[in-house]
Formats: C-alpha cells, structure tokens, sequence
C-alpha cells in the first residue's frame, strides 16, 4: 500500500481503496454493539451484547429503592447521574439515556426519589438537576428521626 502514497496522493483515486476504507470505518464503529435496558417494579438492569471474544453477555443491574449514593455530574456538556445501591452494585448513565423510554424513566425515578427519602447520600447538582428541590423527598428525610450516636 505504500506505493500508492509515494510522491503524491495520486492513489487515492482508485475506488477500491475507498471501498476498503469505508468498510474500515463501518467495522471500527462498533456496529454490532448494543445495549439494551429493562427495568421491573424495584430494578433496572443494563444487558451488553456478546462480542466473539467474550464467554458471556454482560449485565448489571441494581436495586433502584435501595440507592445509597447518588451523584450528578456534567461530562461533556451531558448530565451524567453516578448511582449505587447497598451491594456495592453501580452504574454511571447519561440522563438522556434513561429518559429515553418514558416507562423506564418513570420507574426509575420512583425508586430514586424512594432511596432519597430513605437518607441516600446525594450531592448538589443532581439535587439540582433532577428538580428534587420540587419533591417531599428531600423533606420527608429531614423530617426522619436520626438514629442516635451512643
């Protein structure tokens, strides 16, 4: 191939070589790759498609009321939300992503608002992004009797 690109870029006219390129291009975008969503009463679950070099799909999925952090954050110029339930199980999405499917989202934000009433740890931003300032969430956990130090 390099004697195509001696002197000058005269071999670029070849139409073969764009085909080759282009199909190049195709296969190194990942157009087989997927990821799919599914949420139930109290969990939502993220599956990844097998590739050929894996032994097994794979999959992660949380308890949505029992979330004890949960974290907003801007990451290139998107809302990124950062949640994690009692088992230590994680999960960093962008918001437009769960919002893609109205049902998800709603059920997702059922089990946040939830763990934000039960004393999740939450930051700022997603306090602020989330519009959880315009929820009892936040009220109902300050109004919960503490536990006492003793």
């Amino acid at each position: 191939m390099v004697f195509l690109f001696e002197g000058d870029l005269g071999g670029l006219g070849y139409w073969q070589i764009w085909v080759i390129l282009i199909v190049f291009a195709y296969l190194a975008s990942g157009p087989l790759n997927y990821q799919t969503t599914s949420a139930g009463a109290d969990w939502i679950k993220w599956d990844y498609n097998k590739r050929w070099y894996q032994r097994r799909a794979r999959s992660n999925h949380l308890k949505m009321y029992e979330l004890t952090r949960i974290e907003g954050y801007f990451a290139g110029g998107m809302l990124h939300i950062r949640f994690e339930d009692y088992e230590g199980r994680g999960a960093d999405r962008q918001v437009g992503d769960l919002q893609r499917d109205r049902r998800i989202w709603d059920l997702f934000c059922n089990g946040l608002l939830h763990s934000v009433a039960n004393g999740a740890e939450i930051n700022r931003t997603a306090v602020e992004l989330l519009k959880l300032d315009e929820t009892p969430a936040l009220r109902l956990r300050e109004q919960r009797p503490q536990p006492e130090d003793g």
